[in-house]
């Protein structure tokens, strides 16, 4: 085997092995040389590869969901050399990079990895608002606030455009359309009705956070 086939090999050992469990969920199974949550590298890659303005539906708009990674083009090898058909897919392909699939749950990891990816993308940009008011604020006003203050503040249009988020930063035209988006009067409907919900809430909204259902119920 040459130096290469040795490097992958080693590398293929460090990974820590993943298999799915529902259509949802994954479990972790031993080893590895980090310990970052499978939804958390899912997350990343999805901000990471964000595809900016995309061809969908006959018009060029922000990629807001899953669909648009899939109808997004990729025409840049990945850093192994790899070409992927869209940015959906290289997202996919680059989390086995940090993970290895238990043998014969290929095709149910591509599902949950597609499931998953939907409802990442669905949060995305709504956590990119809270995330824009704390920069401001933090950069701005030298204030320090947590999210769940920053949920219910809203900056001005101009102050958005100032603290960019940083999968969206070197492209202007496509942030402006993002930040567009959240006055538009539909937009804010929905995200006020989630509010109220999340006020009549006896709790913290989110439980469980980036854990997996077992470490969830493990706590």
């Amino acid at each position: 085997m040459g130096q290469g086939g040795e490097r992958r090999t080693t590398r293929r050992r460090r990974l820590r092995r993943a298999r799915c469990r529902a259509h949802r969920s994954w479990t972790v199974l031993s080893g590895g040389a980090h310990k970052r949550k499978v939804n958390g590298i899912l997350g990343l890659l999805c901000r990471d590869h964000f595809p900016g303005l995309v061809h969908y539906q006959g018009r060029y708009e922000p990629a807001w969901t899953w669909d648009h990674y899939i109808a997004a083009n990729n025409d840049q090898l990945d850093r192994s050399g790899r070409a992927f058909e869209n940015k959906a897919e290289r997202v996919k392909a680059e989390l086995w990079d940090f993970y290895r699939c238990d043998e014969g749950y290929e095709e149910w990891a591509a599902i949950v990895a597609h499931n998953r990816c939907v409802k990442l993308m669905n949060n995305m940009h709504y956590e990119a608002q809270v995330q824009c008011v704390i920069n401001y604020c933090a950069h701005f006003l030298k204030q320090k606030i947590e999210k769940t203050g920053a949920r219910d503040l809203k900056l001005t249009r101009e102050q958005y455009l100032q603290v960019p988020a940083w999968w969206c930063r070197n492209d202007t035209v496509c942030w402006e359309r993002i930040v567009d988006k959240w006055f538009d009067p539909e937009w804010q409907a929905l995200h006020d009705t989630g509010r109220q919900r999340r006020l009549l809430m006896p709790g913290p909204a989110h439980h469980q956070a980036s854990l997996n259902i077992d470490e969830y119920r493990a706590r």
